[in-house]
């Protein structure tokens, strides 16, 4: 079976921004933007060349949409995710978020498109340094609150229960 015809999985960063400064983070590293360069977003053309170029492999078991950034900071993360579902480039999206962007509008967008693209599903884990609010402030050197965290993702989950969403 080795060497497979295409990789099981794709990390793609959809930001290396991120709104948190946590304490054991590579990010925060002093020499961190010395080697890894600036911080950017990941532009909706390149997207789209990985995309074509991905559809000429083949199908991705999953299509991870994070790294060492918050990929919701990105302002195009829903056409991100929209492109990805619409050409099937994977078998599932996965992301890994800090949950604190996850405002209303992102969650009923995250909604619709489970919704218009049903045969994709969409992975969300939320990674969550700590659920007592000082050390999460300590850790993550955030103003967002764990109760704000706490409630975007019940949002998320109500509005998910209530058209019974496979998110």
């Amino acid at each position: 079976l080795v060497p497979l015809p295409m990789p099981l999985s794709l990390y793609v960063d959809p930001s290396s921004y991120c709104n948190y400064q946590c304490s054991f983070c590579a990010r925060n590293h002093r020499d961190y933007h010395k080697f890894a360069g600036k911080d950017t977003f990941l532009d909706m053309d390149v997207f789209g060349k990985l995309s074509r170029e991905l559809q000429e492999w083949g199908t991705l078991k999953s299509l991870k949409l994070y790294n060492l950034g918050e990929p919701f900071l990105n302002p195009n993360i829903l056409e991100i995710i929209r492109e990805a579902m619409q050409e099937k480039i994977a078998e599932r999206i996965e992301i890994t978020t800090n949950g604190s962007m996850l405002t209303k509008e992102l969650s009923d967008g995250l909604t619709f498109l489970c919704r218009q693209y049903s045969t994709i599903p969409l992975y969300l884990r939320f990674s969550i340094s700590s659920v007592i609010p000082e050390r999460h402030i300590q850790l993550t050197s955030c103003p967002i609150t764990v109760q704000q965290i706490h409630d975007n993702i019940a949002y998320l989950w109500k509005i998910k229960t209530e058209k019974q969403q496979k998110l």
